[in-house]
């Protein structure tokens, strides 16, 4: 389905003025933030000039995310405020077109932007999010194995056994596991088996340990095998403790997870429900400027109405601040909390749409 003329127009200067004002609010915020960070990360064993370019290169992404909606909702209102300023929207209205027509390319472009918004959100910032947070785990020191996410003497426990493991190290989906011991114990707690492996692959439903010695209570004599395979009571991503789901998948596998242990997930669940609110927020930004269009061609008051604008949006991300709050605190639903800002302003869009309208 080809669009018209007119919505190509606008649905491309919509595009266009979100691109260049994105890029613009990231530039300030990197530089901002750089200039914050960059004795922490240069005191870091190892660090160089590289390194300030690899923290700018891991945090952008996470500024997209947070940041799309509002630079949507500066473009809309730059859109319609030039527009208005050369009397287009006039000529629209002479035209007999409705304010629905003119928000419709809006909407459009602004669907097309938050589609970008969520893919950009799981497959880059999400990773890039990950790894940012290993490496301020590790106080900007680098990695010595190249590896995504790294950590080291690991304990971890689970009836029936004690496992110390010497580093644990992500490599995208892969793990890989060094210099591990387990302790098996029986149901009096009495130590009935060792097994130690020096290379270690997760897997399900059994591991694959390599050049391993065992050792049972029952007979005092080593067992040495290249390779065995191991069931165990245990997740991969027990491995790495500190490290925080950033992505839907991630966040609903660890709700669940939470869920079934009785433990609280109302923080879990608010970021996931986020993750969709936040590219619906795209589309909300057209709506908070529609009024621009239809007031500044009576009113002719153009950075008065365009300040009006701008501090409506800024009280919608406030809001949507103060939702995502309490919803982290557990006094709403999760829902609720995520959806509450972008649906309370749909409605009074909705609302400003209609009596447009009449």
């Amino acid at each position: 389905m080809t669009l018209p003329l007119l919505d190509r127009y606008i649905v491309g200067r919509l595009m266009v003025f979100t691109f260049a004002i994105l890029v613009l609010i990231i530039t300030i915020l990197q530089m901002l933030d750089l200039l914050s960070q960059a004795d922490e990360i240069m005191a870091a064993p190892g660090a160089s000039l590289s390194s300030l370019a690899k923290y700018a290169y891991l945090r952008a992404p996470d500024f997209v995310v947070r940041f799309t909606p509002f630079a949507v909702l500066l473009a809309v209102l730059l859109n319609l405020t030039q527009l208005a300023s050369s009397s287009e929207i006039i000529a629209m209205r002479a035209a007999g077109m409705s304010p629905t027509h003119v928000l419709r390319p809006m909407l459009i472009g602004a669907a097309g932007i938050a589609l970008s918004h969520f893919a950009f959100q799981e497959l880059v910032a999400a990773k890039t999010s990950s790894q940012l947070q290993v490496w301020q785990d590790l106080d900007y020191a680098r990695l010595h194995s190249g590896a995504d996410q790294e950590n080291s003497n690991i304990w971890l426990s689970t009836e029936g056994l004690i496992l110390n493991a010497g580093t644990a190290s992500r490599f995208g989906p892969n793990i890989h596991i060094t210099n591990m011991v387990v302790y098996q114990f029986d149901e009096d707690g009495l130590l009935t088996g060792v097994i130690k492996s020096k290379e270690a692959q997760p897997g399900t439903p059994s591991w694959v340990l390599k050049d391993t010695l065992r050792c049972t209570s029952e007979d005092s004599e080593w067992t040495k095998d290249d390779q065995i395979g191991w069931t165990a009571p245990l997740e991969a991503s027990e491995f790495f403790p500190n490290a925080q789901p950033n992505s839907v998948h991630q966040l609903h596998r660890e709700v669940t997870k939470r869920r079934l242990r009785n433990e609280p997930s109302a923080a879990l669940s608010t970021s996931l429900f986020s993750h969709f609110s936040r590219p619906l927020s795209d589309l909300i930004m057209p709506l908070i400027g529609l009024f621009i269009g239809f007031a500044l061609p009576r009113s002719g008051q153009f950075a008065k109405q365009l300040l009006v604008g701008l501090s409506i949006g800024f009280v919608f991300f406030a809001l949507d601040s103060f939702f995502i709050a309490v919803g982290n605190s557990g006094a709403v639903p999760a829902f609720v909390a995520a959806f509450g800002a972008p649906f309370l302003f749909a409605a009074s869009g909705a609302y400003t749409l209609i009596n447009l309208e009449r």
